[in-house]
């Protein structure tokens, strides 16, 4: 799932990227790295903790969260997110109008 890929402190791309470069992408604050809870008295975790079939439901949940409205349980940390985000918002987007213009024609 790329939304886990982003979504990691270590970037993907590591290698190719300068020290400086790596060293403030790791700086940032990402949405499987912060720290959760749930609720009043439980303990914190984090996502990138979690079992690997747990992150992948999560990210299956998310996208589809995406294409109706933004799922409140993960939202995005840092702008490489963000960016991340509005690119398949305005996919989803176009892909929900084009189909419905081929229904309607």
């Amino acid at each position: 799932c790329i939304w886990w890929i982003v979504g990691q402190h270590k970037h993907p791309l590591a290698a190719f990227m300068s020290k400086e470069a790596n060293e403030q992408y790791e700086g940032l604050p990402h949405w499987t790295t912060m720290e959760r809870s749930d609720g009043p008295g439980s303990p914190s975790w984090e996502w990138a903790e979690q079992p690997v079939f747990t992150a992948y439901a999560l990210c299956f949940y998310w996208t589809l969260g995406v294409m109706r409205t933004m799922p409140s349980e993960v939202l995005p940390a840092n702008i490489l997110e963000r960016v991340y985000v509005m690119v398949l918002m305005f996919v989803a987007l176009s892909l929900f109008a084009i189909s419905i213009a081929q229904v309607t024609q």
